[in-house]
């Protein structure tokens, strides 16, 4: 019984390491990144854009009656336009949200770009 026991236990230990992917969002001098597991990675440089819109937007689930919500990253540049959405909770928590747009406000601050990062 002992073997079966310890195999269970491997078993959980993998399923468990592949729920828990790193996920980065990554503010730079030069650029900002964004990676995701399973999603193709996102990037962009701060000299393509000179606005970021923050958009939050929910999605109501009919059959668990439950809302998602979204936030897409909307980069804006003279000829330049890219965005990228994250689901609240499943990508990022609203805590992780809530400080990189902070950290993307004292960024903008600190180059002394116009800041716009107020949900539209």
């Amino acid at each position: 019984m002992l073997p079966l026991t310890g195999l269970l236990i491997l078993l959980v230990a993998i399923h468990l390491n592949g729920t828990r992917k790193i996920k980065r969002f990554t503010i730079k001098n030069d650029l900002i990144r964004i990676r995701i597991p399973y999603r193709t990675h996102f990037q962009v440089n701060w000299s393509d854009f000179n606005t970021i819109e923050v958009i939050k937007s929910k999605d109501r689930d009919p059959i668990s009656d439950s809302d998602t919500f979204y936030f897409d990253f909307i980069f804006k540049g003279e000829d330049f336009i890219r965005s990228f959405e994250i689901e609240c909770e499943n990508e990022f928590s609203s805590k992780s949200l809530k400080e990189i747009r902070k950290k993307l406000h004292e960024f903008w601050k600190k180059i002394g770009f116009p800041v716009s990062l107020g949900y539209a």
